[in-house]
């Protein structure tokens, strides 16, 4: 965790897998079963000042969630709504960061059904926090 430059190509390599393989739901389902989310999670939190890490770590978990609903309540349960909000506003001028980030959080809003009602409201609050953000230019 104390190297950002390793975090960094460490979710790369989760994002490059769950994006070239032929079968991205089998892919996703194996990195979070092996605790891939709670990962990049780690990552996200221990680096939140380096852009470079929470645009992909929130690209890995963008395709974590994208291909995996089970993966959708890891995030959710493991705070991640908090930690893809803060990114977004540590870095609200870094468009990058702010679609992968955006990318997380329509993900999750898939999942709402399969997540207790408080736990709902959180993203749903949160969506409405992220859409109010800065946009920066795409």
């Amino acid at each position: 965790e104390a190297n950002a430059g390793v975090q960094a190509q460490a979710c790369g390599a989760l994002w490059y897998l769950l994006s070239a393989t032929g079968n991205q739901a089998e892919t996703a389902r194996c990195i979070g079963k092996a605790g891939g989310v709670a990962v990049v999670l780690s990552a996200m939190r221990a680096h939140e000042a380096n852009a470079g890490v929470q645009e992909i770590a929130c690209g890995a978990l963008w395709n974590l969630c994208a291909y995996r609903a089970e993966n959708q309540v890891r995030v959710v349960e493991a705070g991640g709504v908090a930690v893809v909000l803060a990114a977004m506003r540590a870095h609200e001028t870094n468009a990058r960061v702010q679609v992968q980030a955006k990318g997380v959080l329509t993900s999750l809003s898939h999942c709402m059904t399969s997540i207790e009602s408080e736990t709902i409201t959180g993203v749903q609050t949160s969506k409405k926090l992220v859409w109010g953000l800065s946009r920066p230019s795409l």
